[in-house]
């Protein structure tokens, strides 16, 4: 992961010197930057994110978890834009819908916004059958920068989750946490050649518990980071 955090720190100083990329901008092939979008203009971004689990309830060999990712986001009326994503390993799944108000866009767009998703994992072990569900709201703000070669942007979100646990259909709890977490993306979108976008996020989760640590039903109450970068291109 650390690695990959470096590849991500270079990639924004090579975007930020433009010498790699297109310096167009206004293309719009964007998901991620507050900017609004016209009304019933839509992105569909495919990629994919590796999260990485903390080593106090994992072992470091399984420590991190690919997904496939796709993000669909579309404009509405009044600057606001509705998004849905989801990710996938087959072991967890994620569905998520939420809406994006855009209050002030410049080449400093901000915005409010707040996302709910349902989760679930299966998972088949020595003929033991082991299940998790759950739901998370997230509300939001983001704010980003135009710098014409590339965009920026960062959110915060504060987590609320519900989770419920199964073993051969039996249930083996049931946890609600009032504030499971808070999470910082900051995503940098770029113009690359033929009207082609590269979308690339990092995203720090600072949480008690993140939906693709399930597994490991852990009971330890204590916040733990969980990096996760996203990298995709925008259709």
């Amino acid at each position: 992961m650390k690695k990959l955090i470096l590849l991500l720190l270079i990639y924004f100083l090579l975007a930020s010197r433009g010498s790699l990329f297109s310096n167009d901008t206004d293309l719009n092939k964007y998901v991620f930057h507050p900017k609004a979008y016209n009304s019933f203009d839509m992105r569909i971004l495919l990629g994919l994110s590796v999260a990485r689990l903390p080593t106090a309830i994992v072992e470091e060999e399984i420590s991190f978890s690919p997904m496939v990712l796709a993000y669909y986001r579309l404009g509405l009326p009044l600057n606001i834009s509705m998004n849905i994503q989801l990710n996938s390993n087959y072991i967890s799944n994620n569905a998520q819908a939420g809406l994006k108000w855009t209050f002030y866009d410049t080449d400093l767009s901000l915005s409010l916004g707040a996302n709910y998703s349902l989760w679930y994992g299966r998972l088949k072990i020595e003929g033991i059958n082991l299940e998790s569900w759950g739901t998370m709201f997230t509300p939001n703000i983001s704010a980003g920068l135009d710098f014409k070669q590339f965009l920026l942007s960062v959110e915060l979100e504060t987590q609320y989750c519900w989770i419920r646990t199964y073993a051969e259909d039996e249930s083996i709890g049931t946890v609600k946490r009032p504030v499971a977490g808070f999470g910082v993306k900051i995503a940098l979108e770029q113009p690359l050649w033929n009207n082609n976008w590269l979308t690339l996020a990092l995203k720090l989760n600072y949480a008690k518990f993140y939906y693709q640590s399930w597994l490991t039903y852990s009971t330890i109450d204590e916040y733990f980071l969980y990096p996760e970068l996203i990298v995709g291109f925008v259709l």
